[in-house]
């Protein structure tokens, strides 16, 4: 048994026991933060059923990582017969250098564009034989099929319109000159290759005979693809002399500006099914490529040989089988805590205490909600930047310190390597701990920075809810109705936001007037409406859900976002499986 890459086992066996510190570290912080909430009640949190279910997981977690690792490392075991092919086909590139390919409504011009999009599509054709054609009254074999890219280059470089002495432009010759060179470039047993010809030119053909010579190249198994370089607007012709630009041409009779234009006719009849793509202002070869890639291809060597077989199957399949048990144990039911008054479903608390309103959730509910802002849900978010003093913040906060906890969440947010989902997570700290402050306008503007880097709709859902409290405790009851109801559209199991919205619409008994929508939210409006037309439903819904969290005029389109938020329910529940 042997391994293809030795240092990757080292560093999976280096990583596993690294894994599991973390894990046990994880778990000791989440006891110590909820004995620090809890006291005595940490242990109806926590049941046992959680913690044995948490030790099952990360046992499950830590060997599929063990097992991924020696997959990564390539397990050799035994040895296997393998076969090598090498497949080629003959591709002629014809050029047109007439000097109408000297326009520069192609920056830098349409010959020098049309040679970058050739070398494009050469350094793609591995394996393949290429050759040039160079074409405009007359043509002429620029460089025979060969694979020796270096050469083709220095070929093409060279290619001008001072090349030929004719000049105008006759598909046919060039046609001609392409079919000979197929002709003459059959192997030596007498068997060609699968033949393409890509026809590079502006469309302006001057001569007869296109039809019979593309005919012709067919008849022979050629595939004939085209493409055109060029504007509809076209542009002047320059006058080239001695290899200086001294001016533009002129019509001799009539005095004009000679302007030259792409034309599609002659390319398109040219191309037939073979495909005609287009190189205006963006670059084509890609696509070309592509064309190329799907036209059958001759083996031209073939050999066979004894290697070492690989095993990364085995570690790999038991590693994902782990990771699907870890998955299937985490979704198991468990029992929840027995106290009253406990967390709701999406585990953010009801609306505080206020005169007229229900009670706020048990203190039981308030510690796993901030358990989720010092990144204690992923036991390896110890380790990231902002999870220090997302900590420190829970703990502040824990002790009733909002104002030491707002200089932790404030120092976590000022670390640039923070993560976005960590970012997220000390935005929406920094909103608890103000509104815990009663400072509810701070609250409001730290929600909307949490809702700019929250990366799920879930995620947006709590931060909604959570904004939609701070607002019903600021006496604004119609700002926590839009947000409460913005959280529904995209999480409506949310027992919390339903029955926070159940409040504030008991405290409109008069709803006032939808508000005049600002500058800013007819933009937010605009943008979303771009998006739509794009059918990008969801960022349609995100950009109006920040609009909302930072302008309340927003709400002026809560009809539209909520039609929205629908069509994104109905898109999503069609992709699920």
């Amino acid at each position: 048994m042997s391994f293809r890459s030795p240092l990757v086992l080292l560093l999976a066996a280096a990583l596993v026991p690294v894994a599991w510190a973390a894990f046990a570290y994880a778990a000791r912080k989440r006891t110590e933060a909820l004995r620090l909430f809890l006291g005595d009640r940490a242990g109806s949190a926590s049941p046992g059923a959680l913690v044995r279910q948490r030790r099952i997981r990360a046992g499950l977690i830590v060997g599929a990582v063990a097992l991924l690792g020696v997959a990564l490392a390539g397990p050799r075991i035994g040895t296997a017969l393998r076969e090598s092919r090498q497949e080629s086909l003959d591709l002629l590139i014809a050029l047109d250098v007439s000097d109408s390919m000297l326009a520069e409504d192609v920056a830098p011009s349409r010959l020098e564009r049309a040679k970058l999009e050739i070398e494009r599509i050469v350094e793609a054709r591995r394996g393949d034989r290429v050759g040039l054609v160079v074409f405009a009254g007359e043509a002429f074999l620029q460089c025979p099929l060969t694979t020796d890219r270096g050469a083709l280059r220095l070929f093409l470089d060279t290619a001008d319109p001072e090349q030929v002495a004719v000049q105008g432009t006759d598909f046919a010759r060039a046609l001609d000159v392409a079919d000979a060179a197929f002709n003459a470039a059959s192997d030596g047993d007498g068997q060609q290759r699968p033949r393409a010809l890509l026809v590079v030119s502006d469309g302006e053909n001057h001569e007869p005979g296109l039809s019979d010579a593309a005919d012709a190249l067919r008849a022979d198994g050629v595939e004939v693809l085209a493409l055109g370089v060029g504007t509809d607007e076209g542009a002047p012709v320059p006058d080239i002399r001695r290899g200086q630009r001294v001016g533009v041409r002129t019509d001799r009779q009539t005095g004009q500006t000679v302007v030259t234009q792409y034309e599609e006719g002659a390319l398109r009849d040219l191309a037939g099914r073979g495909g005609l793509f287009r190189v205006d202002r963006r670059p084509a070869a890609d696509a070309v490529n592509a064309a190329l890639d799907d036209l059958d291809r001759a083996v031209v060597a073939q050999d066979e040989f004894a290697a070492s077989a690989e095993r990364f199957q085995w570690p790999l399949a038991l590693g994902l089988l782990l990771l699907l048990v870890e998955r299937i144990v985490a979704l198991r039911p468990l029992p929840r805590p027995s106290s009253k008054g406990g967390p709701d479903d999406d585990g953010t608390p009801d609306a505080p205490t206020k005169a007229g309103r229900p009670a706020a959730s048990a203190p039981v509910a308030a510690a796993l909600a901030l358990l989720l802002l010092g990144g204690c849900s992923n036991p390896l978010d110890a380790l990231r930047p902002g999870a220090k003093e997302g900590r420190a913040a829970v703990e502040l906060l824990g002790l009733g310190d909002a104002v030491g906890a707002e200089a932790q969440f404030a120092a976590g947010i000022a670390n640039a390597e923070v993560p976005r989902d960590v970012r997220a997570r000390l935005w929406h700290g920094l909103g608890v701990a103000r509104a815990r402050q009663d400072r509810f306008s701070g609250a409001d503007s730290a929600f909307a920075e949490a809702l700019v880097f929250a990366d799920t709709p879930d995620r947006r859902a709590r931060y909604l809810t959570d904004a939609g409290t701070a607002a019903l405790r600021a006496d604004a009851p119609a700002r926590a109705d839009s947000l409460l109801r913005l959280a529904l559209l995209l999480d409506p199991a949310s027992d919390a936001a339903r029955r926070n919205q159940e409040i504030a619409r008991r405290l409109l008994a008069d709803p006032p007037e939808p508000p005049e929508p600002s500058d800013f939210a007819e933009r937010v409006k605009a943008q979303a409406d771009s998006l739509v037309a794009a059918r990008q439903y969801r960022a349609a819904l995100d950009v109006m859900t920040d609009g909302l969290a930072q302008d309340s005029s927003v709400a002026a389109y809560a009809d539209f976002t909520q039609r929205l938020g629908g069509v994104v329910q109905i898109e999503e529940s069609a992709d699920s499986p």
